[in-house]
């Protein structure tokens, strides 16, 4: 409340400091004003830097805030009323101002009073002791606090370091709509899963491994990660072992190791040829349908019979390798005899003595007499075991050996003719490698030392020293023995791994497979390693995909190898990843622990068991706060932390967990967005508001105010793009260069903020949404629910409430036709304050002379009516900011102008002019003396005089112009018409517009063509180009593609000097949105390399046409045809995979276009509107595996009689919007299913079960039938 008040009375002292000379009559009652209400701001700016924690004051101080607010705002209105009448010189002679004077002085003492009473009542700031209250007061008398500038650069900043990171982190969506919306959770998946891929080296050696933490981990995101990263040249192959579904718990239970892992994983690569098959006879016997609890376990008794049976044969031939014999000769070496110091060189030479007698013993007697192998038992005689240090040359001799074997095994390989001895001690050759031995000795060491460390512990009483083992300590004979029996066990086991492996081996070839394992809690992930290691002898580049049902994160990341983050498939992971990617380039002292942020959101998000509108509330919260993070990333811990501690301490209700968010952002607002906020809880809910209404209406109602308009309008522009950014209203409409022409406010923010601002008398309680929107917000008018605007307006005329109203807006309203015409005089007459008045869209047909009664008037706004040409001629308001006329469809040739007003030269504020008609050249000129202008749009003839004042204009204001619109009668130009402006018009233009960012020229002249003369200079700052039936070269062509920030291009029914468009190399670097309309083309090409950042593509043909080079616009996402282009020029995007958004129009299809459409990989909406297909059946079926990524399917075709989805279809559809001509089906396919819009009253009963018996409870929006 404290910023509300603080802006009432700001906005009081910035009319008194503008108008000090005017209100020189009255000096002693305003300076005694001023002078409180500087106090009384003063005291305000500490109020609302100190907020209690709760962020509201005590009851006493938001009354006394109340009667400042209230207080200031009759001191402004006053003071308009008492400037409004004109030199106060002469009315004071008349007596006319005495009233005002009157009035000036009972607020003076209400001023008084109000500053007497809040020392009378102690209302002082938190924290202060009562004995500093009156120094406070003294000291602030003096005291302004003003809006501080450098807070204002410091947050733009931080905006723009900030913009790139988000739009990097949230985007999925297709063209400008990006940048604002997050990424769903399977696009969040997607991106982690290609990152972790690009991170592999490209000779790893070893198996590499990732974690995704998804608690209910179905088919269609085991589909996705397989979808995603089996495709060459990375993997050749995907394997899929769902372990709970394969591994006994009961009665088989046995623990998962690495070779239950390795023969589930060759139990699925033997069944992979019959795969299809088997799955085709499955479905014929019961889609659908899950197998009983005696019917998966008997497949489980059968998959563990299967693996017994499989490594019983191993075991066969591991007791054929006599490893207990062997182990045993190693023992009776060591009998009675102490190793000395047991270090690596021990290890090494030990794991060299097994390997070499397990190869020696194995070979056949020609083999060892070739390598000079020595009998073994004479070998043992003639070895001192207790040096155990092997001569440089026998090591170089055990090297020949190792090398020998090796080319002996190809050359077994190849002859295919080996025994039984000879193949067993190839298994074991291989599998106990050198080092792997080394390995074994070692850990075998290790858990001997450990367990003699730990038997002299149980014989101390005092255990507070931790375990600590020598490396370096001694071993006893019986030590060592102990420690080769506990190595036989893992021989074994090892010996079994790599039968597995072999066998695997054989399968795959050459391929390189990717092994994807689904496992629960039945898996211990501090086995992984061992798995891991295991799968590390497949030597085939195979890397390993875990997805893990566990909750915690810090367990999953066991399953990471190198280590790093898992991947949490929740809302909480994506948001959590949302967060520290905004956070993390942040440079702040006070960095909080990411940490923080993810318990913040797992306090946002728990279970109930209620439907999909409670899963919204916890994205909502989620949203809300990474939003705010987005638009302020430096939080200090401390405030992070009470955050999370109020949330623990909360009741689970996600209502309260809504509106804590909400607060948690809203409180973080600069006091004048605050009020910006509040103001839109006057519009009605869910209603759509433009960007340019809300600017305006802000300015006018004094909540943005800075020192001239044109700054205001800029802080009211980054106060509409921070609530943006902080998703506190919603992006409806978006420009084609990405900037958001108007928003909605969502049902939650709409509830908070009307409760905020009706406790904190913002808004009037009288006044019902339908009518409150119409008036300021501040007014006196007492109007029923009930009532109509109309009925206002009857007895408008006898009214004495309105005469301080600022704000009118009457857009849309149909209350002025026949004789009620009047009721605009009305409102000259009697609403002379009015700032803001629109008549956008109303029936009115003419402009009264009293509309020059309205001397404060800023903003007329007349377009989409009927007013006369000539309505505008007698126009004079000198405080005119914006003159808002005509009605320009998007092809349309009448753009319903309104005359230049004749004293334009007079009425210098106007920033805005638009579709104005000029009478004469004259009137042109006295345009050029509008040095604040800023966007123009003009109507001229096409004559000589009119086109070189125009660029005489242009000239004159090339340091201001920002926008530029020129419209000529003539419709077309004709085939002699000159390629270029004759020299005595074009060298009218000295200088040309420095920053003009939009240029839009409509019809032509035939003197020559323009567009080369206004854009031929240094026109950097130009993003967008308009050009509708007028002349286009080549020459004309080669100046848009080399302008360096060109984003836009529309192009509609131009006459082009040649009939082909193309786009060539390096050429329209920054293009992000196409569009050409019924122009004479026939081939639009686009070269490798050219408009690279293509994003959206519009086409509108009726004729013969086609498109080269599609496949070479890499950023295309977004595709709209329409007419006759929809079945001639889809083909030529077949190629163009990437595209996310579709929208055919008005066109006749065949079936085979839609399956087409249906195999798009990354499609995500669908929109058909008006199409048909041929032949009689004018049906869609959504097949199974069929548009996997489509999340909005709109459809408006009354063509159309049936929609039908399938099991398995669309399984990522969450929104369908269809019109009562089409019956809808199968909607219970459809897994992720959140929103229905039905056009038109009547919604079918089979569609309403339907939305009854769904999982989700979709929501369901009537929308009235066009």
């Amino acid at each position: 409340m404290a910023e509300l008040a603080a802006g009432a009375v700001s906005s009081l002292l910035v009319v008194i400091r503008n108008e000090a000379l005017l209100l020189g009559g009255v000096r002693d009652d305003v300076q005694f004003i001023k002078e409180e209400m500087e106090s009384m701001n003063s005291f305000l700016a500490h109020l609302a830097r100190s907020a209690p924690p709760g962020g509201e004051h005590d009851e006493q101080v938001r009354t006394w805030m109340t009667q400042v607010r209230l207080l200031a705002q009759d001191c402004n209105n006053c003071i308009d009323l008492y400037l409004y009448n004109g030199n106060p010189e002469i009315h004071r002679a008349r007596g006319g101002l005495r009233r005002y004077i009157w009035w000036l002085r009972q607020l003076k003492d209400r001023a008084r009073d109000v500053g007497e009473r809040r020392l009378r009542y102690g209302v002082e700031v938190p924290g202060k002791k009562s004995s500093e209250v009156a120094d406070l007061a003294a000291a602030s008398s003096s005291l302004v606090a003003p809006y501080d500038e450098d807070d204002d650069r410091d947050e733009e900043q931080m905006m723009v370091n900030t913009t790139k990171q988000l739009v990097v982190a949230m985007t999925h969506h297709y063209g400008p709509k990006a940048f604002f919306e997050p990424r769903i959770l399977d696009d969040y998946v997607k991106v982690k899963l290609l990152e972790w891929r690009d991170e592999i080296p490209g000779c790893a050696g070893e198996t590499q491994s990732i974690a995704i933490v998804a608690l209910n981990a179905d088919k269609h995101i085991l589909g996705l990660a397989h979808e995603t990263l089996v495709e060459l040249p990375y993997y050749h192959r995907g394997i899929l072992v769902d372990i709970p579904a394969v591994h006994p718990t009961f009665p088989y239970y046995e623990p998962l190791r690495p070779k239950e892992i390795l023969y589930y994983i060759l139990r699925e690569l033997k069944q992979a040829k019959t795969q299809s098959q088997r799955q085709d006879t499955d479905q014929s016997k019961g889609e659908g349908k899950k197998p009983s609890f005696r019917q998966v376990n008997r497949i489980k008794a059968r998959i563990y019979r299967g693996k017994k049976m499989f490594l019983d044969k191993i075991k066969g031939k591991i007791e054929d390798m006599k490893i207990h014999e062997k182990l045993d000769m190693i023992k009776s070496q060591v009998k009675n005899k102490d190793i000395p110091v047991w270090d690596d060189n021990i290890i090494k030479e030990m794991a060299k003595k097994f390997k070499k007698r397990m190869e020696a013993d194995e070979m056949p007697k020609e083999h060892k007499k070739k390598m000079g192998v020595k009998d073994t038992v004479k070998q043992e005689k003639e070895e001192d075991i207790e040096g155990i240090e092997v001569k440089e040359e026998e090591v170089q001799e055990q090297e020949r050996d190792r090398e020998e074997d090796e080319k002996e095994k190809i050359e077994g390989e190849k002859r295919k003719k080996e025994n039984k001895a000879n193949q067993t001690s190839k298994i074991i050759a291989t599998a106990l490698d050198e080092e792997r031995i080394k390995q074994m000795i070692h850990e075998a060491k290790q858990e001997v030392l450990r367990e003699m460390q730990e038997g002299k512990q149980d014989m101390d009483q005092t255990r507070s020293k931790p375990i600590v083992l020598d490396q370096n300590q001694k071993l006893s004979v019986e030590e060592i023995t102990q420690m080769i029996e506990k190595l036989e066990h893992e021989f074994r086991e090892q010996i079994k791994i790599k039968g597995l492996v072999d066998k695997i081996l054989k399968y795959l070839g050459r391929d390189c497979p990717l092994i994807i394992l689904k496992v629960d809690d039945m898996m211990d992930g501090s086995r992984w390693e061992e798995i891991r290691k295991a799968l590390s002898l497949l030597k085939c580049s195979a890397d390993a995909l875990v997805f893990t049902t566990t909750e915690s994160i810090s367990e999953a990341k066991g399953y990471c190898y190198p280590p790093r983050e898992p991947i949490d498939y929740s809302l909480v992971g994506l948001y959590h990843d949302t967060v520290l990617e905004v956070t993390s380039k942040q440079k702040n002292e006070d960095n909080p622990n990411p940490q923080v942020f993810r318990d913040i959101l797992e306090e946002c998000y728990f279970f109930t068991d209620n439907d999909l509108e409670e899963w919204e509330l916890h994205e909502f919260s989620m949203k809300i706060f990474t939003h705010a993070l987005y638009a302020n990333p430096n939080r200090r811990s401390e405030e992070l932390i009470k955050l999370q501690n109020t949330l623990q301490a909360l009741p689970k209700s996600f209502d309260i967990l809504a509106k804590k968010m909400f607060m948690f952002s809203y409180n973080d607002l600069p006091k004048e967005y605050k009020s910006c906020l509040l103001y839109l809880a006057i519009f009605p809910k869910g209603q759509k508001i433009r960007r340019s209404t809300l600017i305006e209406r802000w300015v006018t109602e004094g909540l943005i105010l800075k020192e001239d308009w044109p700054s205001s309008v800029h802080q009211a522009n980054r106060c509409f793009d921070a609530l943006i950014r902080r998703w506190l209203v919603y992006p409806a409409d978006i420009g084609a260069t990405g900037k958001v022409k108007s928003c909605v406010v969502g049902d939650l923010v709409h509830g908070f903020i009307t409760k905020i601002a009706r406790k904190q008398h913002f808004v009037e309680t009288r006044l019902s949404h339908h009518l409150a929107r119409h008036f300021s917000i501040f007014n006196d008018l007492q109007l029923r629910s009930s009532d109509k605007i109309d009925m206002f307006f009857e007895d408008l005329y006898k009214s004495s409430r309105v005469s301080l109203l600022k704000v009118l807006d009457l857009e849309g309203c149909r209350c002025f036709g026949g004789k009620n015409q009047r009721y605009l005089k009305d409102i000259c007459t009697k609403m002379l304050l009015l700032k803001y008045l629109s008549l956008r869209g109303t029936d009115i047909t003419q402009l009264p002379n009293e509309i020059n009664n309205l001397r404060e008037l800023e903003v007329l706004d007349i377009r989409q009516t009927k007013v006369l040409v000539s309505a505008t001629t007698n126009i004079l308001l000198l405080k005119l900011k914006r003159l808002l006329a005509g009605d320009i469809g998007p092809s349309s040739g009448d753009v319903g102008s309104v005359h230049i007003p004749h004293r334009i030269g007079k009425m210098l504020k106007v920033e805005v002019l638009s579709n104005a008609r000029a009478l004469s050249s004259d009137d042109l000129k006295d345009i050029g003396k509008l040095w604040q202008l800023r966007k123009l749009g003009l109507v001229i003839d096409d004559k000589d005089r009119h086109l070189g004042n125009l660029l005489e204009i242009i000239s004159d204001l090339h340091e201001c112009l920002c926008s530029l619109s020129i419209t000529f009668p003539v419709a077309m130009p004709r085939e002699d018409t000159p390629a270029n402006l004759p020299d005595y018009i074009s060298k009218r233009l000295t200088n040309s517009p420095k920053i003009l960012e939009s240029l839009s020229i409509r019809g032509t002249t035939l003197k020559g063509n323009l567009l080369p003369v206004i854009i031929n200079g240094d026109n950097s700052k130009l993003t967008k180009v308009t050009l509708i039936r007028t002349l286009l070269n080549q020459n004309g062509l080669n100046i848009l593609a080399k302008l360096p920030k060109l984003q836009c291009v529309r192009l509609r029914h131009i006459t082009f000097t040649e009939h082909e468009l193309t786009f060539k190399e390096e050429e329209f670097r920054c293009l992000k949105y196409l569009l050409v309309e019924g122009s004479g083309l026939t081939n639009i090409t686009f070269e490798d390399g050219a408009a690279r950042e293509l994003e959206k593509l519009v086409l509108s043909f009726t004729g013969t046409m086609s498109i080269s080079g599609a496949e070479n616009l890499p950023n295309l996402e977004e595709l709209e045809l329409n007419y006759d282009s929809c079945s001639t020029l889809l083909p030529s995007f077949d190629d163009a995979a990437q595209i996310a958004k579709l929208t055919l129009r008005g066109a006749l299809l065949n079936q085979d276009a839609l399956q087409v459409l249906a195999k798009k990989p990354n499609l995500r909406c669908l929109v058909l509107s008006g199409i048909s297909f041929e032949g009689t059946e004018n049906e869609i079926t959504f097949k199974k595996d069929e548009f996997v990524w489509l999340n909005l399917l709109h459809v408006d075709c009354p063509s159309i009689t049936k929609i039908t989805f399938t099991t398995e279809s669309a399984p990522r559809l969450e929104k369908i919007v269809w019109p009562s001509s089409t019956a809808l089906f199968g909607i219970d396919n459809l897994p992720r299913l959140k929103e229905l819009e039905f056009k038109g009253y009547s919604l079918p009963k089979e569609v309403k079960d339907a939305i009854g018996k769904h999982k989700n409870k979709p929501s369901l929006k009537y929308v009235p039938a066009n």
